[in-house]
C-alpha cells in the first residue's frame, strides 16, 4: 500500500469530535471512478526519476523529485549520470513537465545542493526532498533529509530546511539553512513525507527511525526559517521542546509508507485537522507494477488541475523510476 493522506481544510479544529467533523463534510472519501493517464515525462530533457511532490509559489507549480537518472530518448540507455534530486515546473498536461535547471549536457542539476563545506560529495551523499511550501510572495521552503550512502548503504543523518526562491526568468533555486536541524537517529525526520501550509502555519510530517508512525512539527509561515520557532505535536498538544526517541504516543498517523503490503493499492485518508483524527482509508486506484515483484510508492496529490475538488490527479512511482498518473473522480 502507498497511503496518500489528504487534508480537508474547510474546518481546522482539533477540538471537534470525528462524528461532528463527518457531518461537516464527506469522511471518508467516496470514489466514483479512476482513469490511468500514462507515464510522466519531461519536455526538455530525458530522465528517469521518482517521487514528484507538488508545491506552489505564487502561480508557479513545482514538482520536486528524488533520484534522477540521465537517459536518452528511448529511456533504455546505460548509466549516464544522476542527481539525488531535481525540480521541474508543471504544465497544463499531467504527463508533461518542464525542466528548467539544466546543465551543459542538457540534464537536470541537483536542486537541493550537496555542500562541500559540510564534507559532502555527490558520490556518497544525497538530499531527499519533498514539496515546496510558499512562505512569502516569491519565496518558499522545502524540507530535506540528508542521506550518507556510500556503496548504496543508506545512513540517514538529519532533516532540515532549505529556502526556495525564483529568478526573474522563473528558475527556482534552493539554499540549505544548515547541514541539518533534526538528528535522524533521535528525532523525527520532519518534512520527509511532505509539508503543507494551512492558515498561519506550515505543518511538516515525517517518519522516525523507531517506528512506522508519522510525526508533525509546525511553525508560523513567517518564521519558517527559524528553528527556535518550531513547535512539536506530543500526542495531545503543541510544545516548544523538541521530541526525542518518539513512540506511537506522539504520532498523528501510522502506515504512510512505500512498502508493498497491500498489493499496490493507492489509498487516501482525510482529516479536518493537521493532527487528525483520520477517516478510514479508501482506495483511489489499483496500480499494476511494470516489473515482476515491483513496488508502487510515493503517491502524490496534484490538486491544481481541478480547484473544484471534484477530480484529483494523483501520481505515483512505479518501480523502477517511472512516474505515472491517474485521474480520480469523486462522488
Amino acid at each position: 500500500m502507498t497511503l496518500l493522506f489528504l487534508f480537508c481544510l474547510v474546518v481546522l479544529s482539533t477540538a471537534a469530535p470525528l462524528d461532528l467533523l463527518q457531518r461537516r463534510g464527506n469522511l471518508p472519501l467516496a470514489v466514483s471512478s479512476s482513469e490511468f493517464l500514462g507515464t510522466v515525462h519531461s519536455t526538455t530533457t530525458y530522465v528517469l526519476r521518482d517521487l514528484g511532490f507538488q508545491g506552489k509559489i505564487g502561480n508557479t507549480t513545482f514538482l520536486t523529485y528524488g533520484d534522477t537518472l540521465y537517459s536518452n530518448a528511448s529511456y533504455n540507455t546505460g548509466f549516464l549520470g544522476m542527481t539525488s534530486d531535481s525540480v521541474a515546473l508543471a504544465t497544463d498536461d499531467p504527463l508533461q513537465v518542464d525542466d528548467v535547471n539544466l546543465n551543459a549536457q542538457g540534464y537536470p542539476e541537483q536542486f537541493c545542493p550537496i555542500e562541500a563545506k559540510w564534507g559532502e560529495e555527490a558520490a556518497t551523499d544525497a538530499m531527499g526532498i519533498t514539496n515546496v511550501v510558499e512562505t512569502n510572495p516569491g519565496e518558499g521552503i522545502l524540507f530535506f533529509l540528508k542521506n550518507h550512502r556510500p556503496n548504496g548503504q543508506n545512513t540517514l543523518i538529519g532533516a532540515g530546511v532549505a529556502t526556495v526562491s525564483l529568478s526573474s526568468s522563473n528558475v527556482p533555486n534552493a539554499t540549505r539553512l544548515a547541514e541539518y536541524w533534526w538528528d535522524a537517529n533521535t528525532e523525527p525526520w520532519y518534512g520527509d513525507i511532505g509539508a503543507l501550509r494551512a492558515g498561519e502555519y506550515v505543518y511538516a510530517y515525517g517518519h522516525a527511525t523507531s517506528a512506522n508512525h508519522v510525526y508533525v512539527a509546525r511553525v508560523n509561515y513567517t518564521q519558517a526559517t527559524q528553528l527556535d520557532s518550531y513547535e512539536y505535536w506530543n500526542g495531545q498538544a503543541w510544545q516548544s521542546d523538541r521530541l526525542y526517541n518518539v513512540s506511537d504516543t506522539e504520532s498523528v498517523m501510522w502506515g504512510v509508507d512505500q512498502d508493498n503490503f497491500m498489493d499496490n493499492k493507492i489509498m487516501a485518508s482525510v482529516s479536518y485537522s493537521p493532527t487528525g483524527p483520520w477517516s478510514d482509508a479508501v482506495m483511489l486506484y489499483q496500480a499494476t507494477p511494470i516489473t515482476a515483484g515491483g513496488n508502487i510508492y510515493s503517491a502524490v496529490p496534484h490538486p491544481y488541475y481541478d480547484a473544484s475538488g471534484e477530480t484529483l490527479v494523483v501520481t505515483f512511482t512505479n518501480e523502477p523510476n517511472n512516474i505515472q498518473a491517474v485521474k480520480v473522480v469523486f462522488n
